[in-house]
C-alpha cells in the first residue's frame, strides 16, 4: 500500500480509472442468464456439447454447461447452479 502522509498505509479505494470494477461490488454482480450443471464425462467431451468450463481430472473430463444441453444429450449431473 502506499503511504499517506502521516506516514500511515492508505487505505482508502483507489480512484484508478484503469483498474478493473471490483466484481464483489453489490451493482457489479449479476448472474448470466440460464441454469448450469457439472457433468464428469467418462471420455472426451462429446461433439456438439459447448462448455463453459471444462477441467480434466483421472476420472475423465468434468464439464460445466447449459442444462438444457446437459437433458438434450442425456447426461447425468448432481448439482444445477448459476453464474
Amino acid at each position: 500500500m502506499a503511504s499517506g502522509t502521516s506516514g500511515q498505509p492508505d487505505t482508502k479505494p483507489s480512484r484508478n480509472p484503469g483498474r478493473r470494477p471490483d466484481p464483489t461490488a453489490p451493482d457489479a454482480t449479476r448472474a448470466n442468464p440460464g441454469r448450469y450443471v457439472y457433468c464428469t464425462l467418462p471420455a472426451r467431451v462429446p461433439a456438439g456439447l459447448r462448455p463453459v468450463v471444462t477441467v480434466s481430472e483421472p476420472e475423465g473430463p468434468t464439464v460445466v454447461v447449459p442444462q438444457e444441453e446437459a437433458d438434450a444429450l442425456g447426461l447425468r449431473y448432481e448439482f444445477v447452479a448459476a453464474w
